[in-house]
Parts: structure tokens; C-alpha cells; sequence
């Protein structure tokens, strides 16, 4: 089961939290989003201290729950959860504050978390409001109905005071200017921790790793890095193929595609991955240049290939768009990139991404980037959803397959 927990400014957290705990519980998959003054509600109703970091807030709330939780920034409209295209079972909004359902009810949307509940109500799937506050005025009651007419389901929360203990002697309320600090408009939440980075910091965080890139990937994938590199070169590339390996970093799939037989353009916005990759072949022609504005003409490709790469793009829908432009029609094009197993693997799986990487990356030069990785991929849509965006692209023959145990997936597709 797969459900998106939205978080808003509304008295509740506590409910926000047993409800994360029970869906953990029976291992649902959930996509959580809280808006700033949500992220402040958490961290005075559960912690005490609306002081916080909001990266720290949020651990705090995911706990143990981290294998079933993805957390996506408040304007991350990369998320599945913003496209109905994505197989999402239920959406739930707790706390849901009035400033919420009179966004909703208005047909306005200025986050992820309105985006969402609009996805569900526009596809008629399950939309599950929490509100709390009370007395509610003619006007929220009118929202409220709105809301209702439209395919949501009212739940209110009790009213008693359900915080913790340690809060109860607390003032129930905050001056007013911290509430209008609170509930102001951000943009979206960028860190190494939420796996989302703007693109001149991943610039950075790259250029700062090309060092040891190769000889952590060798490290962290046993070696067999190469073998999926060759295997997805196979499948798309052919010999005198003009070959496009976008993100290409420091080179080892371009070269892959040259052995191949292919006349190759490897292209990377990290200057310093580049001399790496200048390092290995002088025949591969290296760009430094885009992924989301890509230097060349419609159709002057056969084939493209994006190893481990496409993840940091900062706009994934329009990097795939990309890649189908400079494809000839028929064109094929080859993404690998690193998902999360299910089933017996799933814990070993964690331990190293979760533990083993960021434990690494204490010890390496650039070391943030390895908690950035494993946030990445949490981030990051699955198998199934990356599928449905390359559709949507433009693409056909959408096909993907799974290697490493499941932990790394191999999508071919073919331009129209």
C-alpha cells in the first residue's frame, strides 16, 4: 500500500505521528511532505522546541519508521505524488489547518501538499482531511463542505489535549507574529539530508568527489557497477551508433559505449569529472554542458544512455524530455539508476545505504555527498513510476529490469 502524508500549521501533531507509526506498521510505503508552519507545529507539540533545524524536526518525526518513509521537500513537484500518473492507494492531510481547506477549496495550489490533494481528488481517489481547530466559523465550515462534495473524507480529530505530558503546562498559544513568521511562503527545502540539492551545490559536491568517485562506486557495489554499465550498453547501443551518455561523470559508461562501437559524446556539468573522463579516452568527444538544456540538435542521436546520473537532475520531467529531443525517432535510450529492493534484501539493503555509506563519507573527502546519496534515492520514484514519466515524456516501449538484487534498476525505452 502506498499512502502520502501531508503535514500542515494546524494543532495535532501528535495524531500525525501514531498515524505515520500505524502505516510503518504494516509496512505501507509513505510519501511525507510538511509545510514550514507544520514542520514548527512538530517540533513544539512533539519536542518542545520550535527552535529545531526542520532536517532535525523531521527525523525525529520518521524515527524507525525511515525504510517506510520518503520525505519530499514542501515545493518538490518532482515527487510521484504530484502527478496522477503515480499509483497512490490513499492521501491523508494531518493536521489539515483551515488555511489548508480554504486553499483546497478554492482550486489553488502553492505546494506539494495542495498538489497532491488536488491529484486525488481530480483522479477520484481517497483524500482523508484531519482538522482540529475549533470553533470553526461559517466560512471554514463552507470549505469544509466544498471539500466534501468533491470526494474528501472529513475526519475530525478529538479535541482533548492529547500532547505529551512534558508539553501540558505549556502556553497553548504563540504571539501572533510568530504565527504569520510561521505560515509565510518557502521555497523548497534543500539539504544533503532531504536529497535535494540545488544544482550549482551538486556541482560543487561532485567536483569535490571526482578524486575517489571510481573507487567508491568499485567499493560500494563489489565491482559490479561495470557489468550493469555493460549490460545496459547492450541493450541500446550499436556499432556505429551516434551515442549520447548524458551525467556521463567520470566516464565509464561513454567508454562502455565506444567499446560498444559507438561514435560517443559524454556530457557533464562537472568540470572536474570531466578531467577524469578526458583522463581515460581522447576518441570520446567530453562536453561540459547541461542535462536539462542540452546542446544539440533534434534527433542527432541514436542512442543515449544516463548511468546513476538522472536522480540529480533538478527537473527529472524535463531531462527526460530532453533525451527524447536529440533522439532520432525510434531512438533508444538506456537510464540506470539505484531504487530500493523489496522483500529479503530490503534490510541489508538499508544497512548499506543508510549506515555503511554515510559512515564512509565520514572518513572521505566531500563526505556530505554520501548522506546526500542515500536521501537521493529515497527521494528518488521507483521502478514502476519512473516508467510511467518516461511515457509520459514521449517514450514507448517502456521497459525495465531488475539487477543487484533489486537494488539497482535498468530502463530502455524508445523515442516516438
Amino acid at each position: 500500500m502506498r499512502v502520502f502524508l501531508g503535514v500542515t500549521g494546524a494543532s495535532g501533531a501528535p495524531y500525525a505521528e501514531r498515524l505515520l507509526r500505524a502505516l510503518a506498521a504494516v509496512d505501507c510505503e509513505i510519501g511525507l511532505a510538511a509545510s514550514r508552519s507544520g514542520i514548527e507545529v512538530l517540533a513544539t507539540e512533539l519536542y518542545g522546541d520550535p527552535s529545531l533545524p526542520p532536517e532535525e524536526v523531521l527525523d525525529r518525526f520518521v524515527g524507525t519508521a525511515a525504510e517506510q518513509v520518503t520525505v519530499y521537500g514542501e515545493n518538490d513537484y518532482r515527487s510521484p505524488y504530484a502527478s496522477g500518473s503515480a499509483r497512490v492507494d490513499a492521501y491523508v492531510i494531518c493536521p489539515c489547518s483551515m488555511a489548508t481547506v480554504g486553499t483546497l477549496a478554492s482550486g489553488a495550489m502553492q505546494n506539494l501538499i495542495h498538489r497532491a490533494a488536488s491529484v486525488a481528488l481530480k483522479e477520484r481517489r481517497k483524500l482523508v482531511l484531519v482538522p482540529r481547530e475549533t470553533p470553526l466559523s461559517s466560512i471554514h465550515l463552507r470549505g469544509l463542505a466544498t471539500l466534501h462534495e468533491a470526494g474528501a473524507v472529513i475526519l475530525f480529530a478529538p479535541a482533548g489535549d492529547r500532547r505529551p505530558r512534558r508539553l501540558r503546562r505549556r502556553a497553548l498559544s504563540r504571539p501572533d507574529r510568530d504565527r504569520q513568521r510561521a505560515r509565510a511562503q518557502v521555497g523548497p527545502m534543500t539539504s544533503y539530508e532531504s536529497g535535494t540539492l540545488a544544482p550549482d551545490v551538486v556541482r560543487t559536491m561532485f567536483d569535490r568527489i571526482a578524486p575517489i568517485y571510481d573507487a567508491m562506486n568499485r567499493v560500494m557495489t563489489a565491482g559490479l557497477d561495470r557489468r550493469w554499465r555493460r549490460l545496459a550498453v547492450r541493450e541500446v547501443v550499436w556499432p556505429g551508433d551516434r551515442v549520447l551518455d548524458a551525467c556521463c561523470g567520470t566516464g565509464d559508461l561513454a567508454i562502455e559505449a565506444e567499446r560498444r562501437g559507438g561514435r560517443v559524446v559524454g556530457l557533464d556539468f562537472s568540470g572536474r569529472m570531466l578531467e577524469r573522463a578526458r583522463g581515460k579516452s581522447g576518441t570520446i568527444e567530453w562536453v561540459n554542458g547541461d542535462a536539462l538544456a542540452l546542446p544539440f540538435a533534434d534527433g542527432e542521436f541514436d542512442a543515449a544512455t544516463v548511468g546513476f546520473g538522472i536522480r540529480n537532475l533538478e527537473d527529472l520531467e524535463l531531462g527526460l524530455r530532453e533525451l527524447g529531443r536529440v533522439l532520432r525517432p525510434g531512438g533508444r535510450v538506456a537510464v540506470l539508476e539505484i531504487t530500493r529492493p523489496k522483500g529479503l534484501l530490503r534490510p541489508f539493503f538499508r544497512l548499506w545505504l543508510d549506515v555503511l555509506v554515510p559512515l564512509a563519507g565520514r572518513v572521505l573527502p566531500g563526505g556530505k555527498a554520501y548522506t546526500y546519496l542515500p536521501a537521493s534515492v529515497r527521494r528518488f520514484p521507483g521502478p514502476e513510476d519512473l516508467s510511467r514519466l518516461l511515457g509520459q515524456a514521449g517514450f514507448q516501449d517502456v521497459r525495465f529490469r531488475l539487477l543487484g538484487g533489486g537494488s539497482v534498476a535498468l530502463h530502455t525505452a524508445a523515442a516516438s
